[in-house]
């Protein structure tokens, strides 16, 4: 089949007839291609990201009913409280070498925490369903430390 009977099968398929002048055609074909695309744009769409908007919100209840269970959160802070890996938590370096890890989203409970100082000590002073407090030393002397860190309910 040629080119041309190609595309007289398209332009008839697509409700265009062929025997007008090429601009006219044309224009029948941007007409019917613009009400589909605003078809596709519209409703569908707006119902689309409704559903996705709404699953969002099952997921994140999902979570806060688990409380948590098994879930981790793991990070890197370095020795100015600066987040330097990880995610889903926030710190702020509270005075010389103590600093406090906010998690994103609270644990259901306390959740097992374990942190290690880079170059010292790294100890664990509190902590909370939201967020935990660590105190870091070099030879028994609090000092501004680097330190990691890893956070699981349980």
């Amino acid at each position: 089949m040629s080119l041309d009977a190609h595309k007289e099968l398209l332009e008839r398929a697509a409700g265009v007839d062929p025997s007008v002048g090429l601009g006219r055609r044309v224009a029948a074909l941007e007409g019917r291609l613009g009400r589909t695309a605003a078809a596709i744009a519209s409703p569908d769409a707006t119902a689309l990201g409704s559903r996705v908007s709404a699953l969002e919100t099952r997921m994140a209840a999902a979570e806060t009913t688990l409380n948590g269970i098994g879930r981790s959160v793991r990070g890197r802070v370095d020795a100015a409280g600066t987040v330097a890996g990880g995610a889903g938590f926030t710190v702020t370096k509270t005075g010389t070498g103590l600093y406090t890890v906010t998690f994103s989203t609270a644990f259901g409970a306390v959740p097992a925490i374990i942190p290690a100082g880079v170059n010292g000590e790294a100890r664990l002073t509190g902590a909370l369903a939201g967020s935990f407090t660590v105190a870091t030393f070099a030879a028994g002397v609090a000092t501004d430390l680097a330190f990691h860190f890893l956070a699981t309910a349980v």
